[in-house]
């Protein structure tokens, strides 16, 4: 079991101590654990490559249909699609070819058989009606980080 240190510095220090006896149950369950880091960087690259590509899969889907009805979306929808629309062929071709390094980091790091244990949200739910924006830069955006990993 690989615990990816990476990932757990950037989950909520109450998050993080609640989740280290969950992390100590695995550990005494595998005959080997250890603590990685996935990128040498800082997972904010991950995530922007991941959004990228998302993005231009996303309006490559609903692009046509968007424009053709125009429909009325939520807040943060809107704004991402918006942000999708203007993905350029470029932009796609650097972040596939980032993407290829990121797993590239993962094949040399793990062996079959290998498991991650990462969490998989940054911090509790946010409320009902917490302002779109704070969901949008805080939240949204740690989580991002994280499940850009798998």
């Amino acid at each position: 079991m690989m615990v990816v240190s990476d990932a757990f510095a950037l989950v909520e220090p109450a998050i993080r101590k609640a989740l280290q006896s969950s992390i100590e149950h695995l550990r005494q369950r595998f005959a080997i654990s250890t603590e990685i880091e996935v990128s040498l960087d800082g997972l904010k690259p991950w995530m922007e490559c991941f959004r990228t590509i998302q993005g231009a899969e996303i309006w490559k889907s609903l692009g046509s249909w968007i424009t053709a009805e125009n429909p009325v979306l939520g807040p943060g929808i809107d704004k991402r699609i918006a942000t999708a629309r203007k993905i350029t062929e470029s932009q796609v071709t650097t972040a596939r070819a980032a993407h290829k390094q990121f797993v590239d980091r993962l094949q040399k790091i793990m062996t079959p058989g290998d498991v991650l244990c990462l969490p998989t949200s940054p911090r509790v739910a946010p409320l009902k009606g917490t302002d779109t924006n704070t969901i949008e830069d805080i939240y949204r955006y740690q989580a991002m980080c994280l499940l850009s990993i798998a």
